[in-house]
């Protein structure tokens, strides 16, 4: 007799991965839904800006979203939406020799003086 046990499982599985990728997705093309992102340059350095639509006449507090070794601005988005999304302006950029800045990083010196 042969049993199907473990292909109705495998299947289970192969729809519930199907179903999740298909949510993700889904949720990521929403997550700047009702924002203002806004893209510039200031001295050389990318920047962007994160806030609500409805708030974009009002004074909002800043929040300025930092990254660290070997990050970058655009890994720090999540960060800045979900910022947004609570009523704050959310600013990212890179820092030098970072994401779009092809300036490196100046070496720190472990000399004292």
């Amino acid at each position: 007799m042969l049993n199907l046990r473990p292909v109705k499982n495998q299947l289970v599985i192969i729809i519930l991965t199907g179903i999740l990728v298909l949510t993700s997705l889904w949720q990521l093309q929403r997550a700047d839904q009702g924002l203002v992102i806004e893209t510039g340059t200031s001295a050389g350095v990318p920047y962007t800006v994160y806030f609500q639509e409805a708030l974009k006449d009002e004074q909002r507090p800043l929040i300025m979203v930092a990254h660290g070794l070997a990050g970058s601005g655009t890994i720090m988005e999540g960060f800045a939406l979900t910022f947004a999304h609570a009523g704050y302006v959310a600013v990212t950029w890179d820092f030098n020799g970072h994401g779009k800045i092809v300036t490196p990083c100046r070496p720190i010196s472990t000399n004292p003086g």
